[in-house]
């Protein structure tokens, strides 16, 4: 029986940039990516006598620093790449930025060749790590954002920085956003759609009663 994983390789480079320090990680990243086909075997067989056969690789950048935190299958068999960019217009991306790093989103097929990007964010510092495809063929970005109203952010910050969440189309056009947080610092690490049809977010807050 033979099944298909998805590996995602990071090599570290240096960078003039730190990512968030609760991330643990610094520098810029190439994201290397690729496809591999694999069997199963007893457990007298070798993995060494059956390597993983490499199908396809893809690469998506601009000319700045492009970090890669989250990526899922899509319902068509293609794939959606999400994280944040500080490149402009460049490379694969066709949006400038709205100021420091932005969520950047990459659709592609299930050959790995891009079919769109978009870009998402303010005047100010917006990180992505999270997204889901929606049941209604669309997608929900989740990270958190030190940017005010400005750019694609609708609302005010309610202290340091919110979590801010940013629905698309199927197309990734934005259809919606929202910030939550308090007076101080919100972290957010995860989300997904719930069964009502609404959104469950999570990560951590130093925020008291306030927002």
């Amino acid at each position: 029986m033979k099944r298909k994983i998805l590996q995602l390789f990071f090599l570290r480079g240096i960078a003039r940039k730190q990512a968030p320090q609760h991330c643990g990680i610094s520098g810029a990243f190439l994201f290397f990516l690729f496809m591999a086909g694999f069997s199963f075997f007893s457990p007298k067989q070798s993995y060494g006598q059956n390597p993983l056969v490499k199908q396809w690789d893809a690469r998506f950048g601009g000319s700045d620093y492009d970090w890669l935190l989250s990526l899922q299958q899509t319902a068509d068999g293609g794939y959606i790449l999400g994280g944040y960019s500080d490149s402009g217009i460049s490379g694969d991306k066709t949006q400038a930025s709205q100021g420091g790093y932005d969520y950047w989103i990459v659709k592609t097929d299930a050959g790995g060749v891009k079919q769109w990007d978009a870009r998402f964010g303010g005047s100010n510092d917006d990180y992505l790590f999270s997204l889901q495809q929606t049941a209604d063929g669309g997608y929900i970005l989740g990270g958190y954002s030190w940017s005010g109203i400005s750019g694609d952010k609708t609302q005010a910050s309610q202290g340091a920085n919110d979590y801010w969440i940013v629905k698309t189309d199927a197309g990734g056009v934005k259809q919606w956003d929202a910030r939550f947080g308090g007076s101080s610092d919100e972290y957010f690490n995860a989300l997904q759609q719930t069964a009502d049809g609404g959104y469950i977010l999570g990560g951590f807050s130093l925020s008291g009663i306030s927002g």
